[in-house]
């Protein structure tokens, strides 16, 4: 191409544009020799890294919600306690390690002015725990369950001075992680 000098601006901008072209074409061979060369050295392999999060899913169920207790008895004042007839029964799923534990938003179970009325749970009718403000944990599992039955038994302790007639009206929470 022959230099004109009325027309320098053409000229710078061809000869801009030229070089342009001569390093994307040098680059574009060099990228396809990359690319050659790297594909028999995988041959028919190709790998791939899938990673996902499973989150923790946990399940619990109750049978039955409200309890009748039946009104106490001379005995039941000897004894000391008032059984709850009927367990109560949960079952549990969760996918981890798992713990059920229980609370109440009070120190008793009771409504009366006179005193407390304590109110215990056991996983055996063996020994008996008593329900308190904090968290305690009743059972737990070191791997994943799937429909885990868990029958709870409760009394309610009774004495002859502080046990008047009255309702009694136990709020728990039970909390599964």
């Amino acid at each position: 191409m022959k230099r004109s000098r009325t027309n320098l601006g053409t000229y710078r901008r061809a000869r801009a544009c030229a070089c342009r072209a001569a390093v994307l074409g040098a680059t574009a061979i060099v990228i396809l020799a990359l690319g050659c060369l790297s594909i028999p050295a995988l041959g028919n392999e190709a790998r791939v890294e899938v990673q996902f999060f499973v989150p923790p899913l946990q399940k619990m169920e109750m049978d039955q919600v409200v309890w009748t207790l039946p009104a106490p008895t001379a005995a039941d004042y000897v004894a000391g306690y008032l059984n709850v007839p009927t367990p109560f029964k949960l079952t549990l799923s969760s996918n981890t390690p798992w713990e059920l534990s229980v609370k109440t938003d009070r120190d008793d179970i009771s409504v009366l002015q006179d005193g407390p009325i304590p109110l215990q749970w056991s996983l055996d009718k063996r020994k008996y725990n008593f329900i308190s403000n904090d968290w305690t944990t009743m059972t737990s599992g070191d791997r994943a369950v799937n429909g885990q039955r868990v029958e709870l038994s409760y009394r309610m302790l009774l004495d002859w001075q502080n046990c008047t007639a009255g309702i009694y009206k136990p709020r728990l929470q039970f909390k599964l992680k």
